[in-house]
Protein backbone atom coordinates (compact mmCIF):
# COMPACT_ATOMS: atom_id res chain seq x y z
CA UNK A 1 0.00 0.00 0.00
CA UNK A 2 1.61 3.41 -1.37
CA UNK A 3 2.40 5.91 1.33
CA UNK A 4 2.25 9.36 1.00
CA UNK A 5 5.54 10.77 0.44
CA UNK A 6 6.81 14.36 1.43
CA UNK A 7 5.44 17.49 0.34
CA UNK A 8 6.23 19.19 -2.75
CA UNK A 9 5.32 23.09 -1.78
CA UNK A 10 3.09 23.62 -4.64
CA UNK A 11 -0.08 23.61 -2.15
CA UNK A 12 1.41 27.55 -1.81
CA UNK A 13 -0.19 27.99 -5.41
CA UNK A 14 -3.65 27.64 -4.46
CA UNK A 15 -3.94 28.54 -0.97
CA UNK A 16 -2.09 30.43 1.90
CA UNK A 17 -1.59 27.44 3.95
CA UNK A 18 -0.55 23.41 2.96
CA UNK A 19 -3.70 20.76 2.63
CA UNK A 20 -4.84 19.29 5.82
CA UNK A 21 -3.66 16.19 6.19
CA UNK A 22 -6.12 13.66 5.96
CA UNK A 23 -6.49 9.99 7.37
CA UNK A 24 -8.99 7.24 6.88
CA UNK A 25 -9.40 5.32 10.17
CA UNK A 26 -8.09 1.94 10.33
CA UNK A 27 -9.11 -1.32 12.25
CA UNK A 28 -10.98 -5.08 11.34
CA UNK A 29 -13.61 -4.59 14.08
CA UNK A 30 -14.98 -1.90 15.87
CA UNK A 31 -12.50 -2.46 18.96
CA UNK A 32 -9.63 -2.34 16.31
CA UNK A 33 -10.77 0.80 15.24
CA UNK A 34 -11.33 2.17 18.35
CA UNK A 35 -8.21 1.58 19.54
CA UNK A 36 -6.47 2.99 16.65
CA UNK A 37 -7.61 6.23 17.60
CA UNK A 38 -4.70 5.97 19.69
CA UNK A 39 -2.36 6.13 16.82
CA UNK A 40 -4.02 9.06 14.43
CA UNK A 41 -1.97 11.87 13.59
CA UNK A 42 -3.82 14.14 11.08
CA UNK A 43 -5.41 17.17 10.50
CA UNK A 44 -8.41 16.07 9.63
CA UNK A 45 -9.78 11.92 10.17
CA UNK A 46 -12.17 10.42 8.27
CA UNK A 47 -14.65 7.75 9.92
CA UNK A 48 -16.39 5.46 7.01
CA UNK A 49 -18.59 3.86 9.71
CA UNK A 50 -17.75 0.65 11.29
CA UNK A 51 -17.56 2.36 15.31
CA UNK A 52 -20.88 0.13 16.40
CA UNK A 53 -23.42 2.08 18.29
CA UNK A 54 -22.84 5.73 16.92
CA UNK A 55 -23.81 8.02 19.82
CA UNK A 56 -21.01 6.17 22.08
CA UNK A 57 -18.40 6.65 19.00
CA UNK A 58 -19.03 10.03 18.63
CA UNK A 59 -18.23 10.15 22.72
CA UNK A 60 -15.29 8.37 21.93
CA UNK A 61 -14.27 10.53 19.10
CA UNK A 62 -15.08 13.98 20.41
CA UNK A 63 -11.81 13.59 22.95
CA UNK A 64 -9.28 13.43 20.04
CA UNK A 65 -9.24 16.92 19.49
CA UNK A 66 -9.15 16.98 15.83
CA UNK A 67 -12.04 17.51 13.52
CA UNK A 68 -14.01 14.12 12.38
CA UNK A 69 -16.09 13.67 9.13
CA UNK A 70 -18.67 10.64 10.27
CA UNK A 71 -20.36 8.46 7.78
CA UNK A 72 -22.59 5.89 9.85
CA UNK A 73 -22.15 2.25 8.29
CA UNK A 74 -23.84 -0.76 8.73
CA UNK A 75 -22.26 -1.64 12.30
CA UNK A 76 -24.30 2.18 13.58
CA UNK A 77 -27.62 1.01 11.70
CA UNK A 78 -27.51 -2.21 13.76
CA UNK A 79 -30.71 -2.15 16.16
CA UNK A 80 -31.83 1.16 15.12
CA UNK A 81 -34.31 1.83 12.08
CA UNK A 82 -32.18 3.06 9.07
CA UNK A 83 -33.97 6.92 8.96
CA UNK A 84 -32.98 7.07 13.10
CA UNK A 85 -29.54 6.98 12.61
CA UNK A 86 -28.00 10.14 11.25
CA UNK A 87 -30.52 12.11 13.31
CA UNK A 88 -29.57 10.11 16.42
CA UNK A 89 -25.73 10.91 15.14
CA UNK A 90 -26.42 14.72 14.39
CA UNK A 91 -28.01 15.37 17.69
CA UNK A 92 -24.86 13.22 19.67
CA UNK A 93 -22.25 15.05 17.72
CA UNK A 94 -24.18 19.04 18.19
CA UNK A 95 -20.96 21.34 19.99
CA UNK A 96 -18.41 18.58 19.20
CA UNK A 97 -15.78 18.15 16.32
CA UNK A 98 -17.79 15.36 15.23
CA UNK A 99 -19.34 15.64 12.01
CA UNK A 100 -22.09 13.29 11.34
CA UNK A 101 -22.49 13.58 7.06
CA UNK A 102 -25.29 11.43 5.32
CA UNK A 103 -25.50 12.90 1.99
CA UNK A 104 -24.52 15.83 4.00
CA UNK A 105 -21.36 18.32 2.66
CA UNK A 106 -19.39 20.52 4.76
CA UNK A 107 -16.16 22.34 3.73
CA UNK A 108 -13.57 22.11 6.31
CA UNK A 109 -9.95 23.24 5.54
CA UNK A 110 -10.55 24.80 2.94
CA UNK A 111 -12.04 20.68 1.71
CA UNK A 112 -15.30 19.80 0.52
CA UNK A 113 -16.30 16.75 2.07
CA UNK A 114 -19.73 14.63 0.81
CA UNK A 115 -20.67 11.98 3.24
CA UNK A 116 -22.86 9.27 2.42
CA UNK A 117 -23.55 5.77 3.32
CA UNK A 118 -24.02 4.75 -0.38
CA UNK A 119 -25.64 1.34 0.44
CA UNK A 120 -24.67 -1.43 -1.59
CA UNK A 121 -25.72 -2.32 -4.94
CA UNK A 122 -25.85 -5.28 -7.08
CA UNK A 123 -23.47 -3.83 -9.63
CA UNK A 124 -20.95 -3.23 -6.64
CA UNK A 125 -21.36 -6.21 -4.96
CA UNK A 126 -20.55 -8.51 -8.15
CA UNK A 127 -23.79 -10.53 -7.38
CA UNK A 128 -26.55 -11.76 -9.97
CA UNK A 129 -29.53 -8.91 -10.20
CA UNK A 130 -31.46 -12.14 -9.45
CA UNK A 131 -29.11 -13.69 -6.75
CA UNK A 132 -28.66 -10.52 -4.91
CA UNK A 133 -31.38 -10.15 -2.55
CA UNK A 134 -30.27 -13.32 -0.52
CA UNK A 135 -26.95 -12.92 -1.33
CA UNK A 136 -27.26 -9.77 0.85
CA UNK A 137 -29.88 -10.01 3.47
CA UNK A 138 -27.56 -11.61 6.07
CA UNK A 139 -25.79 -8.29 6.51
CA UNK A 140 -29.11 -6.32 7.23
CA UNK A 141 -31.00 -8.80 9.38
CA UNK A 142 -30.27 -6.41 12.61
CA UNK A 143 -31.30 -3.02 10.92
CA UNK A 144 -34.61 -2.02 11.14
CA UNK A 145 -36.66 -0.40 8.39
CA UNK A 146 -40.32 0.07 10.00
CA UNK A 147 -40.24 3.92 9.73
CA UNK A 148 -38.61 3.98 6.39
CA UNK A 149 -41.59 1.66 4.70
CA UNK A 150 -44.07 3.93 6.13
CA UNK A 151 -43.41 6.58 3.77
CA UNK A 152 -45.90 5.85 1.00
CA UNK A 153 -42.22 7.51 -1.98
CA UNK A 154 -40.28 4.89 -0.06
CA UNK A 155 -42.75 2.14 -0.36
CA UNK A 156 -43.78 2.82 -4.00
CA UNK A 157 -40.47 3.28 -5.38
CA UNK A 158 -39.07 -0.33 -3.64
CA UNK A 159 -42.26 -1.89 -5.08
CA UNK A 160 -41.00 -0.96 -8.60
CA UNK A 161 -37.51 -1.74 -7.75
CA UNK A 162 -39.03 -5.50 -7.06
CA UNK A 163 -41.00 -5.49 -9.84
CA UNK A 164 -37.95 -4.55 -12.68
CA UNK A 165 -36.06 -7.43 -11.15
CA UNK A 166 -38.14 -9.76 -10.54
CA UNK A 167 -37.77 -9.92 -6.66
CA UNK A 168 -40.95 -10.85 -4.30
CA UNK A 169 -41.69 -7.70 -2.68
CA UNK A 170 -41.56 -7.54 0.74
CA UNK A 171 -44.88 -8.38 2.67
CA UNK A 172 -46.38 -6.93 5.53
CA UNK A 173 -44.92 -8.73 8.08
CA UNK A 174 -41.24 -8.19 6.65
CA UNK A 175 -41.38 -4.39 6.42
CA UNK A 176 -42.97 -3.65 9.92
CA UNK A 177 -41.26 -6.36 12.32
CA UNK A 178 -38.36 -7.28 13.46
CA UNK A 179 -37.06 -9.06 10.15
CA UNK A 180 -34.17 -7.10 8.89
CA UNK A 181 -33.53 -4.67 6.08
CA UNK A 182 -34.60 -5.51 2.91
CA UNK A 183 -32.06 -5.00 0.08
CA UNK A 184 -34.19 -3.37 -2.30
CA UNK A 185 -34.57 -0.49 0.48
CA UNK A 186 -30.14 -0.36 -0.17
CA UNK A 187 -30.43 -0.45 -3.44
CA UNK A 188 -32.82 2.92 -3.54
CA UNK A 189 -30.70 4.78 -0.54
CA UNK A 190 -28.10 3.67 -3.52
CA UNK A 191 -29.43 5.30 -6.07
CA UNK A 192 -30.69 8.09 -4.09
CA UNK A 193 -26.80 8.81 -2.62
CA UNK A 194 -25.69 8.78 -6.13
CA UNK A 195 -27.96 11.20 -7.55
CA UNK A 196 -27.03 13.87 -4.37
CA UNK A 197 -23.39 13.21 -5.19
CA UNK A 198 -24.09 13.87 -8.66
CA UNK A 199 -26.24 17.14 -7.98
CA UNK A 200 -23.19 18.14 -5.57
CA UNK A 201 -20.26 17.29 -7.99
CA UNK A 202 -22.08 19.44 -10.43
CA UNK A 203 -21.80 22.57 -8.23
CA UNK A 204 -18.46 24.22 -8.59
CA UNK A 205 -16.35 24.58 -5.94
CA UNK A 206 -12.83 26.28 -5.97
CA UNK A 207 -11.16 24.20 -3.92
CA UNK A 208 -10.24 19.94 -3.51
CA UNK A 209 -13.56 17.47 -2.79
CA UNK A 210 -13.25 14.52 -0.97
CA UNK A 211 -16.16 11.74 -1.35
CA UNK A 212 -16.70 9.73 2.02
CA UNK A 213 -18.90 6.80 1.95
CA UNK A 214 -18.83 3.58 3.79
CA UNK A 215 -19.82 0.98 0.75
CA UNK A 216 -17.11 0.89 -1.67
CA UNK A 217 -18.03 2.27 -4.86
CA UNK A 218 -16.41 0.06 -7.33
CA UNK A 219 -17.21 -3.76 -7.40
CA UNK A 220 -14.97 -5.80 -5.08
CA UNK A 221 -11.13 -6.60 -5.46
CA UNK A 222 -11.20 -4.11 -8.51
CA UNK A 223 -7.36 -3.12 -8.52
CA UNK A 224 -6.69 -1.87 -11.97
CA UNK A 225 -7.96 0.26 -14.53
CA UNK A 226 -10.78 -0.49 -15.99
CA UNK A 227 -11.82 -0.96 -19.33
CA UNK A 228 -14.68 0.73 -20.91
CA UNK A 229 -16.86 -2.46 -21.07
CA UNK A 230 -16.63 -1.88 -17.23
CA UNK A 231 -18.52 1.06 -17.05
CA UNK A 232 -21.00 1.64 -14.09
CA UNK A 233 -23.33 4.33 -12.99
CA UNK A 234 -20.20 5.66 -10.07
CA UNK A 235 -17.89 5.53 -13.28
CA UNK A 236 -20.20 7.34 -15.46
CA UNK A 237 -21.11 9.87 -12.44
CA UNK A 238 -17.64 10.47 -12.03
CA UNK A 239 -17.16 10.81 -16.57
CA UNK A 240 -19.96 13.24 -16.43
CA UNK A 241 -17.90 15.47 -13.87
CA UNK A 242 -14.73 14.70 -15.01
CA UNK A 243 -12.28 16.74 -12.46
CA UNK A 244 -14.94 17.40 -9.51
CA UNK A 245 -14.08 14.95 -6.94
CA UNK A 246 -10.25 14.41 -6.35
CA UNK A 247 -10.54 11.43 -3.42
CA UNK A 248 -13.24 9.15 -2.23
CA UNK A 249 -12.78 7.47 0.61
CA UNK A 250 -14.75 3.99 1.86
CA UNK A 251 -14.47 1.73 5.12
CA UNK A 252 -16.25 -1.70 4.08
CA UNK A 253 -13.65 -3.71 3.36
CA UNK A 254 -11.27 -5.14 5.82
CA UNK A 255 -8.15 -5.22 2.81
CA UNK A 256 -6.94 -1.66 2.26
CA UNK A 257 -7.36 -1.01 -1.99
CA UNK A 258 -5.74 1.81 -3.54
CA UNK A 259 -7.13 2.62 -7.00
CA UNK A 260 -7.52 5.61 -9.53
CA UNK A 261 -10.72 5.63 -11.40
CA UNK A 262 -11.49 8.44 -14.01
CA UNK A 263 -8.84 10.36 -12.58
CA UNK A 264 -10.01 9.86 -8.95
CA UNK A 265 -8.03 8.42 -6.32
CA UNK A 266 -9.99 5.62 -4.58
CA UNK A 267 -8.80 4.42 -1.36
CA UNK A 268 -10.24 2.55 1.51
CA UNK A 269 -10.84 -0.64 3.37
CA UNK A 270 -10.47 -1.08 7.17
CA UNK A 271 -6.99 -1.97 6.91
CA UNK A 272 -5.70 -4.93 9.73
CA UNK A 273 -2.66 -6.53 10.52
CA UNK A 274 -4.05 -9.99 9.71
CA UNK A 275 -3.39 -8.76 6.29
CA UNK A 276 -0.08 -9.00 6.53
CA UNK A 277 0.08 -12.36 8.43
CA UNK A 278 0.70 -15.83 7.15
CA UNK A 279 -1.64 -18.72 8.64
CA UNK A 280 0.86 -20.30 11.41
CA UNK A 281 0.96 -15.85 12.57
CA UNK A 282 -2.80 -15.50 12.49
CA UNK A 283 -3.56 -19.08 14.44
CA UNK A 284 -1.15 -18.19 17.49
CA UNK A 285 -2.12 -14.95 17.63
CA UNK A 286 -5.93 -16.45 18.18
CA UNK A 287 -4.83 -19.10 20.61
CA UNK A 288 -3.03 -17.08 22.76
CA UNK A 289 -5.89 -14.76 22.90
CA UNK A 290 -8.82 -17.90 23.48
CA UNK A 291 -6.14 -18.97 26.53
CA UNK A 292 -6.02 -15.55 28.24
CA UNK A 293 -9.24 -15.17 27.81
CA UNK A 294 -10.91 -18.66 29.22
CA UNK A 295 -7.73 -17.99 31.97
CA UNK A 296 -6.24 -21.28 31.79
CA UNK A 297 -3.20 -22.17 34.09
CA UNK A 298 0.17 -21.83 32.85
CA UNK A 299 -1.21 -19.58 29.29
CA UNK A 300 1.19 -16.88 27.87
CA UNK A 301 -0.75 -14.07 27.37
CA UNK A 302 -2.23 -12.87 24.74
CA UNK A 303 0.25 -10.18 22.63
CA UNK A 304 -0.24 -6.93 23.26
CA UNK A 305 -2.17 -5.35 19.70
CA UNK A 306 -0.48 -2.61 18.17
CA UNK A 307 -3.11 0.53 17.23
CA UNK A 308 -3.36 0.17 12.97
CA UNK A 309 -2.83 2.84 11.62
CA UNK A 310 -3.56 3.93 7.66
CA UNK A 311 -1.44 6.25 5.93
CA UNK A 312 -1.65 9.79 5.78
CA UNK A 313 -3.37 10.83 2.31
CA UNK A 314 -1.82 14.22 0.90
CA UNK A 315 -4.32 16.08 -1.53
CA UNK A 316 -1.22 17.73 -2.88
CA UNK A 317 0.77 14.51 -4.17
CA UNK A 318 -2.45 14.39 -6.62
CA UNK A 319 -2.55 10.96 -7.84
CA UNK A 320 1.48 9.78 -6.99
CA UNK A 321 0.83 6.86 -4.64
CA UNK A 322 -2.32 4.83 -6.93
CA UNK A 323 -0.37 5.53 -10.35
CA UNK A 324 2.48 4.27 -8.51
CA UNK A 325 0.80 0.99 -7.68
CA UNK A 326 -0.65 0.20 -10.84
CA UNK A 327 2.51 0.66 -12.82
CA UNK A 328 5.18 -0.63 -10.59
CA UNK A 329 4.17 -4.01 -12.23
CA UNK A 330 3.74 -2.97 -15.44
CA UNK A 331 7.22 -2.03 -15.37
CA UNK A 332 8.35 -4.52 -14.13
CA UNK A 333 6.49 -7.32 -16.44
CA UNK A 334 8.01 -4.89 -19.70
CA UNK A 335 11.07 -4.62 -18.60
CA UNK A 336 11.55 -8.41 -17.75
CA UNK A 337 10.50 -8.89 -21.53
CA UNK A 338 13.00 -6.18 -22.79
CA UNK A 339 15.82 -7.54 -20.99
CA UNK A 340 15.13 -11.30 -22.65
CA UNK A 341 14.85 -9.84 -25.80
CA UNK A 342 17.74 -7.93 -25.64
CA UNK A 343 19.67 -10.72 -25.00
CA UNK A 344 18.59 -13.12 -27.93
CA UNK A 345 18.49 -10.52 -30.52
CA UNK A 346 21.87 -11.30 -31.40
CA UNK A 347 21.23 -14.76 -32.30
CA UNK A 348 18.96 -13.87 -35.14
CA UNK A 349 21.58 -13.72 -37.15
CA UNK A 350 22.92 -16.91 -36.62
CA UNK A 351 24.10 -18.74 -39.76
CA UNK A 352 21.27 -21.68 -38.75
CA UNK A 353 18.32 -20.93 -40.38
CA UNK A 354 16.62 -22.72 -38.07
CA UNK A 355 18.25 -21.21 -34.97
CA UNK A 356 17.16 -17.92 -36.92
CA UNK A 357 13.77 -18.54 -36.96
CA UNK A 358 13.25 -20.40 -33.29
CA UNK A 359 14.74 -17.49 -31.80
CA UNK A 360 11.86 -15.32 -33.68
CA UNK A 361 9.66 -17.06 -32.45
CA UNK A 362 10.37 -16.80 -29.03
CA UNK A 363 11.07 -12.82 -29.55
CA UNK A 364 7.72 -13.20 -30.65
CA UNK A 365 5.77 -14.98 -27.94
CA UNK A 366 7.84 -12.58 -25.71
CA UNK A 367 6.25 -9.62 -27.90
CA UNK A 368 2.99 -10.54 -27.19
CA UNK A 369 3.50 -10.59 -23.22
CA UNK A 370 4.65 -6.97 -23.87
CA UNK A 371 1.94 -5.95 -25.99
CA UNK A 372 -0.41 -6.95 -22.64
CA UNK A 373 1.24 -4.70 -20.53
CA UNK A 374 1.20 -2.29 -22.68
CA UNK A 375 -2.82 -2.81 -23.53
CA UNK A 376 -3.03 -1.67 -19.93
CA UNK A 377 -1.04 1.63 -20.24
CA UNK A 378 -2.88 2.65 -22.73
CA UNK A 379 -6.35 2.06 -21.02
CA UNK A 380 -4.83 3.79 -17.66
CA UNK A 381 -3.83 6.65 -20.40
CA UNK A 382 -6.50 7.02 -21.95
CA UNK A 383 -8.87 7.14 -18.64
CA UNK A 384 -6.40 10.21 -17.34
CA UNK A 385 -6.11 12.18 -20.86
CA UNK A 386 -9.18 11.14 -22.95
CA UNK A 387 -8.07 12.27 -26.57
CA UNK A 388 -9.34 15.70 -27.75
CA UNK A 389 -8.53 15.14 -31.15
CA UNK A 390 -7.57 12.55 -33.83
CA UNK A 391 -3.92 13.00 -33.51
CA UNK A 392 -3.79 12.52 -30.02
CA UNK A 393 -6.13 9.17 -30.34
CA UNK A 394 -3.60 8.12 -33.35
CA UNK A 395 -0.28 8.93 -30.89
CA UNK A 396 -1.66 6.98 -28.21
CA UNK A 397 -2.78 3.71 -30.17
CA UNK A 398 0.57 4.06 -31.97
CA UNK A 399 2.18 3.89 -28.03
CA UNK A 400 0.97 0.12 -27.93
CA UNK A 401 1.18 -1.18 -31.20
CA UNK A 402 4.27 -3.71 -31.66
CA UNK A 403 4.73 -6.54 -33.95
CA UNK A 404 7.51 -9.04 -34.77
CA UNK A 405 7.96 -11.30 -37.60
CA UNK A 406 6.24 -15.02 -36.10
CA UNK A 407 9.22 -16.65 -36.77
CA UNK A 408 9.28 -20.80 -36.67
CA UNK A 409 6.86 -22.22 -37.97
CA UNK A 410 6.48 -19.22 -40.36
CA UNK A 411 3.97 -19.60 -43.57
CA UNK A 412 6.13 -16.90 -45.13
CA UNK A 413 8.48 -18.02 -48.42
CA UNK A 414 11.17 -16.41 -46.87
CA UNK A 415 12.92 -14.67 -43.81
CA UNK A 416 11.56 -11.22 -43.04
CA UNK A 417 14.52 -8.57 -42.48
CA UNK A 418 13.48 -7.06 -39.18
CA UNK A 419 14.57 -4.77 -37.14
CA UNK A 420 14.79 -6.44 -33.54
CA UNK A 421 17.10 -3.61 -32.25
CA UNK A 422 14.83 -1.19 -33.41
CA UNK A 423 12.10 -2.99 -31.32
CA UNK A 424 14.11 -2.81 -28.06
CA UNK A 425 15.04 0.84 -28.33
CA UNK A 426 11.24 1.53 -28.56
CA UNK A 427 10.42 -0.74 -25.35
CA UNK A 428 13.06 1.10 -23.74
CA UNK A 429 11.22 4.26 -24.80
CA UNK A 430 7.47 2.94 -23.37
CA UNK A 431 8.90 1.63 -20.15
CA UNK A 432 10.64 5.32 -20.03
CA UNK A 433 7.28 7.17 -20.50
CA UNK A 434 5.60 4.89 -17.74
CA UNK A 435 7.92 5.10 -15.80
CA UNK A 436 7.40 8.98 -15.49
CA UNK A 437 3.53 9.11 -15.60
CA UNK A 438 2.76 9.12 -12.00
CA UNK A 439 4.89 12.47 -11.77
CA UNK A 440 3.56 14.06 -14.56
CA UNK A 441 0.71 15.74 -13.42
CA UNK A 442 3.15 17.49 -9.92
CA UNK A 443 5.88 17.83 -12.43
CA UNK A 444 4.27 19.84 -15.01
CA UNK A 445 2.81 22.16 -11.96
CA UNK A 446 6.54 22.49 -11.17
CA UNK A 447 7.61 23.36 -14.90
CA UNK A 448 4.77 25.60 -14.68
CA UNK A 449 5.97 27.51 -12.04
CA UNK A 450 9.54 28.34 -13.19
CA UNK A 451 8.07 29.30 -16.44
CA UNK A 452 5.61 31.62 -14.97
CA UNK A 453 8.17 33.07 -12.27
CA UNK A 454 10.60 33.70 -15.14
CA UNK A 455 8.27 35.65 -17.22
CA UNK A 456 6.95 37.82 -13.99
CA UNK A 457 10.27 38.24 -13.63
CA UNK A 458 10.92 39.82 -17.17
CA UNK A 459 8.00 42.12 -17.33
CA UNK A 460 8.83 43.29 -13.98
CA UNK A 461 12.97 43.86 -15.35
CA UNK A 462 10.94 46.06 -18.17
CA UNK A 463 8.58 47.93 -16.35
CA UNK A 464 5.60 46.23 -16.32
CA UNK A 465 3.20 45.04 -13.42
CA UNK A 466 1.84 41.91 -13.85
CA UNK A 467 0.18 39.19 -11.44
CA UNK A 468 -0.65 35.51 -13.27
CA UNK A 469 -4.33 33.48 -12.68
CA UNK A 470 -2.92 30.16 -11.09
CA UNK A 471 -3.85 27.07 -12.56
CA UNK A 472 -7.08 24.80 -10.84
CA UNK A 473 -6.32 22.69 -7.62
CA UNK A 474 -7.07 19.77 -10.22
CA UNK A 475 -3.91 20.32 -12.10
CA UNK A 476 -2.51 18.57 -9.12
CA UNK A 477 -4.27 15.12 -10.77
CA UNK A 478 -4.25 16.18 -14.36
CA UNK A 479 -1.30 17.59 -16.31
CA UNK A 480 -2.82 19.07 -18.99
CA UNK A 481 -5.01 21.75 -16.99
CA UNK A 482 -1.50 23.27 -16.18
CA UNK A 483 -0.67 23.98 -20.00
CA UNK A 484 -1.98 27.71 -19.69
CA UNK A 485 0.21 30.62 -17.99
CA UNK A 486 -2.77 32.87 -17.97
CA UNK A 487 -1.07 36.69 -17.65
CA UNK A 488 -2.54 40.00 -16.85
CA UNK A 489 -0.40 42.95 -17.69
CA UNK A 490 -1.05 46.62 -16.16
CA UNK A 491 -0.46 48.63 -19.94
CA UNK A 492 -1.75 50.70 -21.93
CA UNK A 493 -3.87 49.36 -24.96
CA UNK A 494 -1.51 51.27 -27.37
CA UNK A 495 1.76 49.22 -25.88
CA UNK A 496 -0.32 46.16 -25.37
CA UNK A 497 0.50 44.67 -28.98
CA UNK A 498 4.09 45.59 -28.77
CA UNK A 499 4.63 44.03 -25.28
CA UNK A 500 3.16 41.03 -26.30
CA UNK A 501 5.18 40.49 -29.04
CA UNK A 502 8.50 40.94 -27.36
CA UNK A 503 7.36 38.54 -24.87
CA UNK A 504 6.63 35.82 -26.99
CA UNK A 505 10.07 36.14 -28.67
CA UNK A 506 11.92 35.85 -25.43
CA UNK A 507 9.59 32.94 -24.42
CA UNK A 508 8.61 30.85 -27.30
CA UNK A 509 6.85 27.88 -26.98
CA UNK A 510 8.77 24.35 -27.36
CA UNK A 511 8.72 20.61 -26.43
CA UNK A 512 11.00 22.21 -23.33
CA UNK A 513 8.38 24.68 -22.03
CA UNK A 514 4.60 23.39 -23.71
CA UNK A 515 2.80 26.51 -22.13
CA UNK A 516 0.36 28.57 -23.86
CA UNK A 517 1.11 31.80 -22.91
CA UNK A 518 -2.13 34.16 -22.48
CA UNK A 519 -2.13 37.64 -22.02
CA UNK A 520 -4.34 39.79 -21.30
CA UNK A 521 -4.37 43.69 -20.46
CA UNK A 522 -5.46 45.25 -17.20
CA UNK A 523 -6.22 48.57 -15.68
CA UNK A 524 -5.21 48.01 -12.43
CA UNK A 525 -5.34 45.11 -10.11
CA UNK A 526 -7.65 44.66 -6.93
CA UNK A 527 -6.14 45.14 -3.32
CA UNK A 528 -7.72 41.70 -2.52
CA UNK A 529 -5.24 39.33 -5.52
CA UNK A 530 -5.54 35.83 -3.55
CA UNK A 531 -6.63 34.80 -7.18
CA UNK A 532 -3.79 36.27 -8.83
CA UNK A 533 -0.26 35.15 -8.23
CA UNK A 534 2.36 37.86 -7.69
CA UNK A 535 6.04 37.73 -8.37
CA UNK A 536 6.95 38.12 -4.96
CA UNK A 537 4.32 35.13 -3.87
CA UNK A 538 5.85 33.16 -6.78
CA UNK A 539 8.87 34.10 -5.34
CA UNK A 540 8.23 32.54 -2.41
CA UNK A 541 6.82 29.43 -3.82
CA UNK A 542 9.86 28.33 -6.50
CA UNK A 543 11.76 29.03 -3.16
CA UNK A 544 9.86 26.65 -1.15
CA UNK A 545 9.17 24.00 -3.63
CA UNK A 546 10.86 20.54 -3.15
CA UNK A 547 11.85 20.53 -6.87
CA UNK A 548 13.88 17.00 -6.12
CA UNK A 549 10.66 15.60 -4.35
CA UNK A 550 8.30 16.47 -7.83
CA UNK A 551 10.52 15.27 -10.22
CA UNK A 552 11.56 12.61 -8.38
Amino acid sequence: MGVDEATTGLWALFRETPFPRIQLLAGGSSDERLHALDSVDCDVLVVAGGLGDIEAGIERLSKIGKPVIYVPGVEEYCGRDVLDVAKVGSEAARDTTVHVLDRRSLVLAGVRFLGATFWTSPEVSGVGIHDWPSKTRDEFREIRSAKWWADASNAEYASALCLANGWTRPDEEVRTGDHGLHPVVSLVENRRALAWLSSELATDFAGPTVVVTHFEPMPNGRQRIPRAEDMSQVRSMLRGHRYAADLWLYGHARTTRETVVDGVRVFGGFATTEATMDFDELFNVRRLERSATKGRRGAKAAPTRVPISSPILSIERGLISPLKLIVEPLIAEMQRVAKDIDAIVPHTMARSTTLRMCVCRTIHSEVELFKQAAEVAYDLERELYPPENNIESVIMAARKEYDAPLGYPSKEPKEIRFDYYGLVAKMARHIEWLSELPNRAVWALGRWTQRTYNILRYLERHGIEACVVPPPVQALRFERLSNVIDVRLKVSVGDFDIECSKLRKSFPRDTEWPFIVRLTPVDGFPEDQKRLLTLSRLREIAGGANFSTIIA
